[in-house]
């Protein structure tokens, strides 16, 4: 069978019911996680192995709804502001938070639907490149590729998978990301799957953030 091509601007659309089905094939997948280090843990219930695991878990949990709320008002400052505080936090040569954001930024740019989210996209990459001098070198160079419009492939994959409504592939794809690194296949695609959530009209988000253990957003927020 044909794989999947990388998911267009605007493709990944919920109010298509295969492409929502696909999404929650993958999500599903994701949270079948068994990690011990990295923001993994917070889906798997594990203890953490490392100090580092630690404390960005404790800094993730309040980061993340301020972080959705603000992308979803399309509100730039205080978005990058956040993912900024916590830029090279983590486990790993990409730190677990770098390898959420990157994952955030694919999501993103696969459900822009407008000029509006388009701009707010590239602006908040840009952003988040801008502040990438407190990370590592490797991450810096991930980040750069992302916002230059490569992502991770496994992302990439996994997010075509979705786009194109197949329920299997996004399963498999999500499984073989889960599987990259020790850390970084696991967090990215938590970004992955919560960045092609956020602007989408159900409650998907609040979903993600329930089974991190964060705080969810206020009801109504936005119409």
């Amino acid at each position: 069978m044909r794989r999947p091509m990388p998911s267009r601007s605007g493709a990944l659309d919920f109010a298509n019911p295969s492409i929502r089905r696909a999404w929650s094939a993958a999500w599903l997948q994701l949270r079948s996680c068994s990690s011990c280090d990295g923001l993994g843990v917070m889906l798997s219930g594990r203890l953490p192995h490392s100090p580092l695991t630690r404390a960005v878990v404790a800094r993730a949990r309040p980061a993340l709804p301020q972080l959705i709320r603000s992308i979803r008002q399309l509100d730039l400052a205080p978005s990058v502001s956040v993912a900024l505080q916590l830029l090279g936090a983590g486990p790993g040569l990409t730190p677990s938070w770098d390898d959420l954001l990157i994952g955030l930024l694919c999501g993103l740019r696969a459900t822009c639907r407008d000029l509006h989210q388009n701009q707010f996209t590239r602006e908040f990459g840009g952003g988040i490149l801008g502040g990438s001098e407190k990370t590592t070198a490797v991450s810096r160079a991930f980040v750069l590729r992302t916002v230059n419009g490569s992502g991770p492939k496994w992302i990439e994959d996994a997010l075509a998978a979705i786009a194109a409504g197949d329920e299997s592939h996004a399963r498999s794809a999500t499984a073989q990301a889960l599987g990259v690194g020790h850390t970084s296949g696991t967090d990215t695609m938590i970004g992955a799957i919560l960045g092609a959530a956020i602007w989408q009209q159900g409650n998907e988000h609040d979903e993600i953030l329930s089974a991190l253990s964060c705080d969810l957003l206020s009801s109504g927020e936005l119409s």
